[in-house]
């Protein structure tokens, strides 16, 4: 579960980064 949790994790944040470098 926890490994689930952290893969979701590492999803969002990639996004989150991605989306920033496209706005900018």
């Amino acid at each position: 579960m926890s490994r689930d949790l952290r893969y979701t994790r590492n999803i969002g944040i990639a996004a989150h980064i991605d989306a920033g470098k496209t706005t900018t």
